[in-house]
């Protein structure tokens, strides 16, 4: 766990402890402050037309009763989202420890006996980082070769499918050509194909655990349900406060932009962070984590032969 926490603290070199409070870059506020200022305008009419026209306020038992069922809605929606953003940065991290067992095992047990081969391998070791690239843009739904950051990796390849093909996958059979005939010519010293074996099996697994993250989000209807149950709490919450604070009924649109800004505030937080490999703020820095990987495995290059 502690490993997990020190390469996710990694990947957000800007993060310290501290107070947070007036921070605004990576906030969820400028995706609420509409329906905070919509919520307090309203509340502020409903509290003018229960002053001087009409009272329109009502029971106030309602707001611990529906209050409840809306806090238990939300709590379940915001620790669903985080499990996913969280399962993503283990996965990730698992990735990243995959890859770099595969780059050791080849650059320390893959022979090379002239310089052909040993650029060959080369190669080989950027197909590793290309692969890690290869999956971010994968999982942001971005298909084919055509990224600067991805397609100078692929110089190994002689040619890959057209832009629907999974460039993933053809890394992948592209890596098990290369060992295969590496031992077939008894190319790799000790056991090293059957590691690599191991280690190329887990590192599909962990893809196939980020494809399940994508492919299953929230349920639509429980979705639609929860934003709708806020939306009308929120709707009847003032005619219910101005039963509860007769005295001082004007301090009832400024807990109407509170209570909004935290609802509509961890409903929107939630969306972000569900899909944790996109381009939000708050999204896993993918970028970052390929960077790490390229430089790990450009070091493993560079150390010498024992």
């Amino acid at each position: 766990m502690d490993g997990i926490k020190s390469c996710l603290c990694g990947w957000y070199p800007s993060f310290q402890p501290g107070n947070h409070i007036f921070v605004i870059k990576g906030s969820i506020l400028p995706k609420v402050i509409i329906k905070t200022i919509f919520f307090g305008a309203y509340s502020t009419i409903i509290t003018y037309i229960s002053l001087y026209i009409q009272d329109i306020s009502i029971e106030k038992a309602l707001i611990a009763v529906v209050g409840g069922f809306i806090a238990l809605l939300l709590a379940f929606r915001a620790n669903t989202a985080y499990d996913r953003f969280w399962e993503g940065s283990k996965l990730w991290c698992e990735l990243q420890t995959q890859l770099r067992k595969i780059g050791l095992v080849i650059w320390s047990t893959d022979e090379a006996d002239n310089e052909v081969e040993l650029n060959e391998k080369k190669k080989i070791m950027q197909l590793l980082v290309a692969y890690a690239v290869s999956i971010k843009h994968y999982l942001r739904f971005e298909r084919g070769p055509d990224y600067h950051d991805l397609k100078h990796l692929l110089k190994c390849m002689n040619k890959y499918k057209d832009l629907d093909f999974s460039i993933p996958m053809e890394i992948s059979h592209h890596l098990i050509s290369y060992l295969s005939y590496k031992l077939e010519k008894r190319k790799l010293l000790g056991n090293g194909f059957d590691r690599l074996r191991v280690y190329m099996d887990d590192m599909m697994a962990t893809v196939t655990a980020m494809e399940r993250i994508l492919a299953t989000p929230l349920p639509l209807a429980y979705s639609v349900h929860l934003s709708q149950s806020v939306w009308i709490f929120l709707i009847i919450l003032p005619y219910q406060m101005l039963s509860m604070v007769p005295t001082d009924p004007w301090s009832v649109p400024v807990f109407m932009s509170l209570s909004s800004f935290i609802l509509f505030g961890i409903l929107s937080l939630s969306e972000e962070i569900e899909n944790p490999f996109g381009y939000d703020y708050n999204d896993l820095p993918l970028d970052h984590i390929c960077e790490e990987i390229n430089f790990e495995i450009e070091t493993i290059m560079n150390m010498p032969k024992v």
